[in-house]
Protein backbone atom coordinates (compact mmCIF):
# COMPACT_ATOMS: atom_id res chain seq x y z
CA UNK A 1 0.00 0.00 0.00
CA UNK A 2 1.37 3.33 -1.13
CA UNK A 3 1.61 5.48 2.06
CA UNK A 4 0.69 8.79 -0.26
CA UNK A 5 -2.20 6.97 -0.85
CA UNK A 6 -5.98 8.10 -0.32
CA UNK A 7 -7.40 5.77 1.88
CA UNK A 8 -6.37 2.08 3.61
CA UNK A 9 -8.80 0.26 1.40
CA UNK A 10 -12.02 -1.18 3.10
CA UNK A 11 -13.16 -4.35 3.86
CA UNK A 12 -14.72 -6.73 0.73
CA UNK A 13 -16.55 -8.01 2.96
CA UNK A 14 -17.02 -6.50 6.86
CA UNK A 15 -16.79 -8.70 9.32
CA UNK A 16 -16.22 -6.10 12.63
CA UNK A 17 -17.67 -2.33 11.14
CA UNK A 18 -15.69 0.66 12.73
CA UNK A 19 -18.21 3.27 13.08
CA UNK A 20 -21.66 1.68 12.73
CA UNK A 21 -23.84 4.91 14.26
CA UNK A 22 -25.93 3.55 17.42
CA UNK A 23 -29.24 3.20 16.16
CA UNK A 24 -30.65 0.44 18.07
CA UNK A 25 -34.02 -1.17 18.02
CA UNK A 26 -35.41 0.90 21.13
CA UNK A 27 -33.85 3.84 18.86
CA UNK A 28 -36.44 3.38 15.75
CA UNK A 29 -39.55 2.89 18.66
CA UNK A 30 -38.68 6.54 20.35
CA UNK A 31 -37.83 7.51 16.79
CA UNK A 32 -41.65 7.20 15.63
CA UNK A 33 -42.97 7.97 18.95
CA UNK A 34 -41.89 11.44 18.98
CA UNK A 35 -42.43 11.97 15.09
CA UNK A 36 -46.13 11.21 16.03
CA UNK A 37 -46.03 12.89 19.57
CA UNK A 38 -43.80 15.45 20.23
CA UNK A 39 -42.19 18.78 18.54
CA UNK A 40 -39.10 19.85 17.62
CA UNK A 41 -39.09 22.53 20.61
CA UNK A 42 -39.63 19.70 23.43
CA UNK A 43 -36.82 18.16 22.23
CA UNK A 44 -34.42 20.22 21.97
CA UNK A 45 -35.35 21.23 25.57
CA UNK A 46 -34.99 17.91 26.50
CA UNK A 47 -31.59 17.48 24.56
CA UNK A 48 -30.16 20.64 25.90
CA UNK A 49 -30.94 19.89 29.50
CA UNK A 50 -29.49 16.29 29.19
CA UNK A 51 -26.58 17.87 27.78
CA UNK A 52 -25.87 20.33 30.15
CA UNK A 53 -26.62 17.08 33.05
CA UNK A 54 -24.13 15.32 31.33
CA UNK A 55 -21.01 17.68 31.41
CA UNK A 56 -21.92 20.52 33.90
CA UNK A 57 -22.62 23.22 31.75
CA UNK A 58 -24.10 26.07 33.11
CA UNK A 59 -24.48 28.51 30.04
CA UNK A 60 -28.22 29.69 29.67
CA UNK A 61 -28.86 29.65 26.01
CA UNK A 62 -28.37 26.63 23.45
CA UNK A 63 -28.96 26.89 19.57
CA UNK A 64 -29.56 24.12 17.36
CA UNK A 65 -28.69 23.38 13.66
CA UNK A 66 -28.23 20.70 10.99
CA UNK A 67 -24.21 20.42 11.53
CA UNK A 68 -21.88 21.32 14.18
CA UNK A 69 -19.75 23.60 11.68
CA UNK A 70 -22.91 25.50 11.11
CA UNK A 71 -22.92 25.70 15.01
CA UNK A 72 -19.06 26.93 14.85
CA UNK A 73 -20.23 29.20 11.97
CA UNK A 74 -23.06 30.41 13.67
CA UNK A 75 -20.71 30.82 17.48
CA UNK A 76 -18.24 32.65 15.55
CA UNK A 77 -21.25 35.66 14.26
CA UNK A 78 -22.88 35.64 17.61
CA UNK A 79 -19.63 36.23 19.59
CA UNK A 80 -19.11 39.52 17.38
CA UNK A 81 -16.33 38.21 15.31
CA UNK A 82 -15.82 39.84 11.55
CA UNK A 83 -14.93 39.89 8.40
CA UNK A 84 -10.30 39.70 8.93
CA UNK A 85 -10.52 38.77 12.14
CA UNK A 86 -7.96 36.03 13.22
CA UNK A 87 -8.58 32.82 14.56
CA UNK A 88 -6.70 30.44 15.57
CA UNK A 89 -6.85 26.50 15.04
CA UNK A 90 -4.67 23.57 14.75
CA UNK A 91 -3.61 22.18 11.53
CA UNK A 92 -5.06 18.77 12.82
CA UNK A 93 -8.39 18.83 13.03
CA UNK A 94 -11.71 18.39 11.32
CA UNK A 95 -11.88 20.36 7.55
CA UNK A 96 -15.23 21.56 8.40
CA UNK A 97 -14.03 23.88 11.19
CA UNK A 98 -11.95 25.34 8.46
CA UNK A 99 -15.11 25.56 6.16
CA UNK A 100 -17.06 27.56 8.59
CA UNK A 101 -14.68 30.04 9.50
CA UNK A 102 -14.43 30.60 5.58
CA UNK A 103 -18.45 31.11 5.62
CA UNK A 104 -17.68 33.91 8.00
CA UNK A 105 -14.82 35.27 6.13
CA UNK A 106 -12.35 35.27 8.89
CA UNK A 107 -8.55 34.24 8.76
CA UNK A 108 -7.65 30.96 9.93
CA UNK A 109 -4.23 30.99 11.58
CA UNK A 110 -2.74 27.04 12.11
CA UNK A 111 -1.12 26.32 15.15
CA UNK A 112 0.34 22.76 16.55
CA UNK A 113 -0.84 19.93 18.80
CA UNK A 114 0.07 18.37 22.00
CA UNK A 115 0.44 14.34 22.68
CA UNK A 116 -3.38 14.30 23.11
CA UNK A 117 -4.02 15.65 19.19
CA UNK A 118 -5.05 19.03 21.45
CA UNK A 119 -4.30 22.41 20.30
CA UNK A 120 -1.00 23.13 22.27
CA UNK A 121 -2.20 25.51 24.52
CA UNK A 122 0.92 25.74 26.50
CA UNK A 123 2.49 26.90 23.38
CA UNK A 124 0.46 29.39 22.87
CA UNK A 125 0.33 31.34 25.90
CA UNK A 126 3.51 31.78 25.96
CA UNK A 127 3.73 33.79 23.21
CA UNK A 128 4.54 37.02 23.21
CA UNK A 129 2.43 38.30 19.97
CA UNK A 130 -0.94 37.45 19.93
CA UNK A 131 -2.00 40.86 18.46
CA UNK A 132 -4.46 40.40 15.87
CA UNK A 133 -5.86 37.46 17.15
CA UNK A 134 -9.81 37.64 18.47
CA UNK A 135 -10.44 33.71 18.88
CA UNK A 136 -9.06 30.26 19.07
CA UNK A 137 -11.00 27.73 18.36
CA UNK A 138 -10.06 24.32 21.15
CA UNK A 139 -10.96 20.67 19.73
CA UNK A 140 -10.91 18.07 22.67
CA UNK A 141 -9.97 14.96 20.06
CA UNK A 142 -10.71 11.80 21.19
CA UNK A 143 -12.52 11.96 24.62
CA UNK A 144 -9.02 13.91 25.96
CA UNK A 145 -9.72 17.38 27.54
CA UNK A 146 -6.92 19.95 26.92
CA UNK A 147 -4.49 18.80 29.46
CA UNK A 148 -3.69 22.92 29.80
CA UNK A 149 -7.40 24.01 29.72
CA UNK A 150 -6.40 26.35 33.25
CA UNK A 151 -4.14 28.46 30.64
CA UNK A 152 -7.15 29.68 28.84
CA UNK A 153 -8.12 32.16 31.97
CA UNK A 154 -4.59 33.61 30.74
CA UNK A 155 -5.65 33.71 26.87
CA UNK A 156 -8.80 35.39 27.62
CA UNK A 157 -7.36 38.32 29.42
CA UNK A 158 -5.64 39.37 25.93
CA UNK A 159 -9.41 39.75 25.11
CA UNK A 160 -9.46 36.39 23.13
CA UNK A 161 -12.63 34.94 22.33
CA UNK A 162 -12.41 30.77 23.36
CA UNK A 163 -15.00 28.41 21.17
CA UNK A 164 -14.83 24.76 22.51
CA UNK A 165 -15.12 21.92 20.29
CA UNK A 166 -16.43 19.12 21.48
CA UNK A 167 -17.35 16.89 18.14
CA UNK A 168 -15.41 13.88 19.66
CA UNK A 169 -15.60 14.16 23.14
CA UNK A 170 -18.95 13.84 24.01
CA UNK A 171 -19.36 12.86 27.74
CA UNK A 172 -15.99 14.52 28.93
CA UNK A 173 -15.77 16.77 31.58
CA UNK A 174 -14.03 19.33 33.35
CA UNK A 175 -12.92 18.84 36.78
CA UNK A 176 -13.27 22.75 37.16
CA UNK A 177 -15.98 25.29 35.69
CA UNK A 178 -16.18 25.60 32.31
CA UNK A 179 -13.78 29.15 31.13
CA UNK A 180 -14.73 28.89 27.38
CA UNK A 181 -17.46 31.80 25.40
CA UNK A 182 -19.14 28.60 23.58
CA UNK A 183 -19.43 24.72 23.87
CA UNK A 184 -19.99 22.84 20.79
CA UNK A 185 -21.46 19.14 20.40
CA UNK A 186 -21.96 17.45 16.76
CA UNK A 187 -24.42 14.93 16.57
CA UNK A 188 -23.08 13.54 12.99
CA UNK A 189 -23.04 9.95 11.80
CA UNK A 190 -19.76 8.44 13.52
CA UNK A 191 -19.96 9.88 16.51
CA UNK A 192 -20.50 8.60 20.05
CA UNK A 193 -24.75 10.04 20.11
CA UNK A 194 -26.05 10.80 16.53
CA UNK A 195 -28.55 11.33 14.35
CA UNK A 196 -27.91 11.39 10.47
CA UNK A 197 -26.85 15.12 10.98
CA UNK A 198 -27.05 18.14 13.84
CA UNK A 199 -24.77 20.35 16.26
CA UNK A 200 -25.58 22.34 18.84
CA UNK A 201 -24.11 25.50 20.68
CA UNK A 202 -24.02 26.59 24.14
CA UNK A 203 -23.55 30.38 24.86
CA UNK A 204 -23.72 32.44 27.93
CA UNK A 205 -25.87 35.12 26.17
CA UNK A 206 -28.75 35.07 24.12
CA UNK A 207 -28.24 35.68 20.78
CA UNK A 208 -30.13 38.87 18.64
CA UNK A 209 -33.00 38.31 16.91
CA UNK A 210 -31.25 39.29 13.58
CA UNK A 211 -28.93 36.76 13.68
CA UNK A 212 -31.36 33.95 14.49
CA UNK A 213 -33.35 34.79 11.30
CA UNK A 214 -30.67 33.80 9.13
CA UNK A 215 -31.48 29.91 10.35
CA UNK A 216 -33.38 28.25 8.10
CA UNK A 217 -35.52 24.86 8.78
CA UNK A 218 -33.79 21.94 6.48
CA UNK A 219 -35.68 21.08 3.55
CA UNK A 220 -38.16 17.41 4.52
CA UNK A 221 -37.03 15.66 1.22
CA UNK A 222 -33.50 16.16 1.56
CA UNK A 223 -33.55 15.68 5.31
CA UNK A 224 -35.00 12.18 4.68
CA UNK A 225 -32.97 11.05 1.60
CA UNK A 226 -30.31 11.98 3.82
CA UNK A 227 -31.04 9.20 6.74
CA UNK A 228 -32.35 7.06 4.75
CA UNK A 229 -29.03 6.71 3.05
CA UNK A 230 -27.30 6.66 5.99
CA UNK A 231 -29.34 4.62 7.74
CA UNK A 232 -28.57 1.81 4.72
CA UNK A 233 -25.20 2.74 4.04
CA UNK A 234 -23.87 2.93 7.76
CA UNK A 235 -25.95 1.26 9.95
CA UNK A 236 -26.28 -1.68 7.72
CA UNK A 237 -23.01 -1.56 5.89
CA UNK A 238 -21.76 -4.71 7.69
CA UNK A 239 -24.04 -7.00 6.15
CA UNK A 240 -24.12 -4.84 2.64
CA UNK A 241 -20.97 -4.35 2.59
CA UNK A 242 -20.34 -6.49 -0.75
CA UNK A 243 -23.03 -4.73 -2.34
CA UNK A 244 -21.90 -1.24 -1.37
CA UNK A 245 -18.37 -2.14 -2.61
CA UNK A 246 -19.51 -3.15 -6.02
CA UNK A 247 -20.94 0.82 -6.32
CA UNK A 248 -18.24 2.46 -4.58
CA UNK A 249 -15.63 4.78 -6.69
CA UNK A 250 -13.11 2.95 -8.04
CA UNK A 251 -10.29 5.14 -8.75
CA UNK A 252 -9.94 7.20 -5.30
CA UNK A 253 -7.63 4.88 -4.07
CA UNK A 254 -5.24 6.35 -6.72
CA UNK A 255 -5.20 10.08 -5.91
CA UNK A 256 -2.52 10.94 -3.24
CA UNK A 257 -4.08 13.08 -0.22
CA UNK A 258 -3.24 16.39 -1.31
CA UNK A 259 -4.75 15.92 -4.46
CA UNK A 260 -7.74 14.32 -3.17
CA UNK A 261 -8.42 17.21 -0.24
CA UNK A 262 -7.69 19.52 -3.01
CA UNK A 263 -9.86 18.18 -5.67
CA UNK A 264 -12.69 17.56 -2.72
CA UNK A 265 -12.42 21.21 -1.17
CA UNK A 266 -12.61 22.94 -4.47
CA UNK A 267 -15.55 21.18 -5.50
CA UNK A 268 -17.11 21.70 -2.56
CA UNK A 269 -16.39 25.64 -2.43
CA UNK A 270 -17.11 25.96 -6.52
CA UNK A 271 -20.95 24.46 -5.65
CA UNK A 272 -20.69 26.12 -2.12
CA UNK A 273 -22.01 23.37 -0.41
CA UNK A 274 -19.98 23.22 2.80
CA UNK A 275 -22.32 25.22 4.66
CA UNK A 276 -25.90 24.89 5.51
CA UNK A 277 -27.10 26.79 8.23
CA UNK A 278 -30.17 25.42 8.80
CA UNK A 279 -32.21 24.73 12.25
CA UNK A 280 -31.62 20.78 12.71
CA UNK A 281 -34.43 17.85 11.40
CA UNK A 282 -37.18 16.63 13.40
CA UNK A 283 -35.79 13.30 12.71
CA UNK A 284 -32.37 13.52 13.90
CA UNK A 285 -33.21 15.29 17.20
CA UNK A 286 -35.83 12.28 17.62
CA UNK A 287 -32.51 9.88 17.40
CA UNK A 288 -30.55 12.14 19.81
CA UNK A 289 -32.95 12.38 22.42
CA UNK A 290 -33.52 8.33 22.86
CA UNK A 291 -30.03 7.84 22.73
CA UNK A 292 -29.45 10.60 25.52
CA UNK A 293 -31.99 9.05 27.54
CA UNK A 294 -30.01 5.84 27.48
CA UNK A 295 -27.04 7.47 27.66
CA UNK A 296 -25.79 5.76 30.80
CA UNK A 297 -25.84 2.05 29.77
CA UNK A 298 -23.93 3.85 26.57
CA UNK A 299 -21.45 5.37 29.00
CA UNK A 300 -20.93 2.15 30.61
CA UNK A 301 -20.55 -0.30 27.01
CA UNK A 302 -18.22 2.54 25.59
CA UNK A 303 -16.07 2.22 28.53
CA UNK A 304 -16.08 -1.43 28.84
CA UNK A 305 -14.97 -1.65 25.26
CA UNK A 306 -12.28 0.79 25.96
CA UNK A 307 -10.91 -1.43 28.77
CA UNK A 308 -11.27 -4.73 26.91
CA UNK A 309 -9.09 -3.69 23.84
CA UNK A 310 -6.18 -1.79 26.66
CA UNK A 311 -6.31 -4.96 28.59
CA UNK A 312 -5.93 -7.43 25.83
CA UNK A 313 -3.57 -5.08 24.17
CA UNK A 314 -1.40 -4.56 27.60
CA UNK A 315 -2.21 -1.12 27.07
CA UNK A 316 -2.52 1.06 30.17
CA UNK A 317 -5.86 3.50 30.00
CA UNK A 318 -5.02 7.54 29.00
CA UNK A 319 -7.79 8.38 30.07
CA UNK A 320 -8.68 10.17 33.02
CA UNK A 321 -11.79 9.57 35.35
CA UNK A 322 -13.63 12.85 33.76
CA UNK A 323 -12.79 11.62 30.48
CA UNK A 324 -15.35 9.19 28.27
CA UNK A 325 -14.00 7.39 25.22
CA UNK A 326 -15.43 7.83 22.06
CA UNK A 327 -13.15 6.20 19.76
CA UNK A 328 -10.08 3.62 20.59
CA UNK A 329 -7.06 5.28 19.00
CA UNK A 330 -4.56 3.02 18.59
CA UNK A 331 -0.62 4.62 18.22
CA UNK A 332 1.71 2.53 15.93
CA UNK A 333 5.21 1.95 16.86
CA UNK A 334 7.42 3.56 14.19
CA UNK A 335 8.74 0.42 13.44
CA UNK A 336 5.32 -0.57 12.07
CA UNK A 337 3.61 0.91 8.95
CA UNK A 338 0.14 2.23 9.42
CA UNK A 339 -0.71 1.69 5.44
CA UNK A 340 0.48 -1.94 5.40
CA UNK A 341 -1.49 -3.12 8.99
CA UNK A 342 -4.58 -1.20 7.46
CA UNK A 343 -4.44 -3.30 4.58
CA UNK A 344 -3.85 -6.52 6.80
CA UNK A 345 -6.78 -5.80 8.83
CA UNK A 346 -9.20 -4.81 5.93
CA UNK A 347 -8.13 -8.42 4.50
CA UNK A 348 -9.49 -9.87 7.21
CA UNK A 349 -12.54 -8.18 7.39
CA UNK A 350 -11.71 -5.61 10.39
CA UNK A 351 -12.88 -1.75 8.99
CA UNK A 352 -10.32 0.40 10.52
CA UNK A 353 -9.59 3.96 9.48
CA UNK A 354 -7.77 6.70 9.82
CA UNK A 355 -8.64 10.85 9.92
CA UNK A 356 -7.78 14.46 9.29
CA UNK A 357 -5.38 15.23 6.89
CA UNK A 358 -3.50 18.27 8.05
CA UNK A 359 -4.58 21.43 6.50
CA UNK A 360 -1.54 22.86 6.07
CA UNK A 361 -0.53 19.49 3.98
CA UNK A 362 -3.01 20.54 1.55
CA UNK A 363 -1.85 22.13 -1.38
CA UNK A 364 -4.56 24.52 -1.89
CA UNK A 365 -4.39 25.58 2.00
CA UNK A 366 -0.13 26.93 1.25
CA UNK A 367 -1.24 30.06 1.93
CA UNK A 368 -3.11 29.69 5.53
CA UNK A 369 -0.62 31.44 7.97
CA UNK A 370 0.70 29.11 10.73
CA UNK A 371 2.69 29.30 14.42
CA UNK A 372 6.02 27.64 15.04
CA UNK A 373 7.25 24.22 12.64
CA UNK A 374 3.89 22.14 13.41
CA UNK A 375 6.42 19.34 14.18
CA UNK A 376 3.63 17.42 16.44
CA UNK A 377 1.04 17.75 13.87
CA UNK A 378 3.68 16.38 11.38
CA UNK A 379 4.35 13.49 13.70
CA UNK A 380 1.69 12.28 14.90
CA UNK A 381 -0.95 12.79 12.15
CA UNK A 382 0.22 9.15 10.59
CA UNK A 383 1.22 7.63 13.60
CA UNK A 384 -2.79 6.10 14.67
CA UNK A 385 -5.68 4.00 13.67
CA UNK A 386 -9.04 3.74 15.04
CA UNK A 387 -9.85 0.29 16.20
CA UNK A 388 -13.55 -0.67 15.74
CA UNK A 389 -15.34 0.87 18.48
CA UNK A 390 -19.28 1.21 18.51
CA UNK A 391 -22.25 -0.61 20.79
CA UNK A 392 -22.42 -2.55 18.53
CA UNK A 393 -18.54 -4.34 18.74
CA UNK A 394 -18.76 -7.28 21.06
CA UNK A 395 -16.01 -9.07 22.99
CA UNK A 396 -15.13 -11.95 20.57
CA UNK A 397 -14.89 -8.99 18.33
CA UNK A 398 -12.43 -6.97 20.20
CA UNK A 399 -10.46 -10.44 20.76
CA UNK A 400 -10.02 -11.15 17.08
CA UNK A 401 -9.21 -7.31 15.94
CA UNK A 402 -6.25 -7.65 18.90
CA UNK A 403 -5.05 -10.92 17.85
CA UNK A 404 -4.47 -10.38 14.52
CA UNK A 405 -3.35 -6.92 15.51
CA UNK A 406 -0.39 -8.68 17.46
CA UNK A 407 0.20 -11.30 14.68
CA UNK A 408 0.58 -8.75 12.21
CA UNK A 409 3.14 -6.97 14.67
CA UNK A 410 5.02 -10.64 15.76
CA UNK A 411 5.48 -11.23 11.62
CA UNK A 412 7.15 -7.84 10.92
CA UNK A 413 9.52 -8.41 14.08
CA UNK A 414 10.26 -11.77 12.56
CA UNK A 415 10.60 -10.28 9.52
CA UNK A 416 13.46 -7.76 10.75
Amino acid sequence: MNKNSFQIPQPKKIKVASITPFWRFRDYFDFFYNILFKNSEQLKLNISQSIKNIHNIDFDFSYFFDSGKSAIYFSLLALGLSKGDKVIIPSFTCRAVLFALFEAKVEPILMDIDDDYNLDLLALSALNDLEGIKAIILPNMYGKINSNYKLINKIKRKGIIVIEDNATSFGSTYSSEIISDAVIYSFNTGKMINGSGGGIVFLRNKVNSSLLRQVNDSQMSKVLIRFIRNLITLRYRKKLSPIINLIRDKNKNQLTLDDYYSVKDQNINKVQKYFNCKNVSLFNLSLVDSQLRSYEKVKFLYIDLFQKYNSKLELSSRLNHNEMPNYFVLEIDKKINRYALGSFLSSKGIEVFWSYFPIHKIQIYKDIKFIGSLAATNKKWSNFLYMPFNVFVKETDVELVCNLYKNFVSKCEHDK
